[in-house]
């Protein structure tokens, strides 16, 4: 990493007022932020350069269920830390992706308690 620069992040959310704030947010706090509005564009943005750390909203169009997309991310990059935000979480999904080892955090929060979190998943992958 360059000096001074916290790393890369992909920000996947169907929203694009919270796209802004978060690529806002990361970047004043010296993150390279990457955004897309779709699960197609963030499998562009993979395939075009890597990532420290993926944010994921969990409806995000493009694929019927999320989990499919960030599995098939994960085989790409298996460390990647994922970081789903919803402002749902049913008790099945919260299970869901604990199994696959994704951190989730419920919409609304503070910019930040996310960047808390991102700089927490980040220490974590690099432990």
């Amino acid at each position: 990493m360059v000096h001074g620069h916290k790393g890369n992040v992909l920000l996947v959310d169907d929203d694009p007022s919270l796209l802004i704030l978060f690529e806002k947010v990361l970047t004043k706090s010296r993150f390279t932020a990457t955004t897309a509005a779709s699960v197609d564009r963030a499998e562009a943005c993979f395939r075009q350069q890597s990532f420290d750390l993926m944010i994921c909203d969990l409806s995000v169009p493009g694929h019927e269920n999320i989990f499919e997309f960030v599995s098939t991310a994960r085989e790409q990059h298996p460390d990647i830390p994922i970081l789903i935000i919803t402002g749902y979480t049913p008790d099945e999904i919260a299970q869901r992706a604990r199994r696959l080892g994704l951190a989730v955090m419920e919409k609304p929060f503070t910019p930040t308690a996310l960047l808390e979190r991102i700089t927490l998943l980040l220490k974590e992958q690099a432990a």
